[in-house]
């Protein structure tokens, strides 16, 4: 872990959005959310050194740089935004959701831009992991049959840790699925989150 260092492996492109995982009927939501709750773990505690998601494996990752030309109608092709990689995370999730690659100025590329700026004052990740988290989390989600965009996932999960708490995406991550996998809704979770973390009502 000397200096920090944050590297990753590389691969051919992967597909814009990550192949959903669906849940094997022999699987409970609880395993699931066991299996989900040791994997942000273990990113957590290696997160000094390597702070790429876990779930990546060598095949799903992409070389820096490869998200698609400015003003392209070819959307990101990586799995999540590298270390190194020169692309903004704001730009890279905003070209995600469009499925288009968009250019630096639009208008959706500065609002999701100004929410990772709020979530950046709430949490100890960068804006990249951030994003990074928050497309993991969704993938996860989909895979029992629930969809959130990692959009709302950010912005929801931002409002639910109050203004003096510095707490970690990942963890924040790991207790929202563990409480949805428990066939809890949306609104639930966030109301005890919110107790927890003190965030807006």
């Amino acid at each position: 872990m000397s200096g920090h260092a944050e590297t990753g492996p590389h691969g051919p492109p992967a597909e814009a959005r990550p192949p959903v995982r669906r849940r094997s009927p022999g699987h409970p939501p609880s395993s699931i959310g066991l299996r989900f709750g040791l994997l942000f773990a273990g990113a957590l505690i290696v997160g000094a050194c390597d702070d790429e998601p876990a779930s990546q494996s060598a095949a799903d990752r992409t070389v820096p740089g490869q998200a698609g030309a400015e003003g392209s109608a070819q959307p990101p092709q990586a799995s999540w935004v590298a270390f190194g990689d020169t692309e903004l995370p704001e730009r890279w999730l905003a070209s995600r959701d469009a499925g288009v690659q968009l250019d630096r100025a639009d208008r959706r590329v500065a609002q999701i831009g100004a929410l990772l700026q709020k979530a950046r004052q709430r949490f100890r990740e960068s804006p990249r992991m951030i994003v990074n988290r928050a497309v993991q989390l969704e993938d996860m989600l989909s895979g029992i049959g629930i969809d959130e965009p990692a959009v709302e996932l950010i912005a929801s999960l931002t409002d639910a840790v109050g203004t003096a708490r510095i707490e970690g995406f990942g963890a924040a991550c790991q207790q929202y699925f563990n409480l949805r996998s428990q066939n809890r809704t949306r609104e639930e979770v966030l109301r005890m989150l919110k107790a927890i973390y003190g965030g807006q009502s």
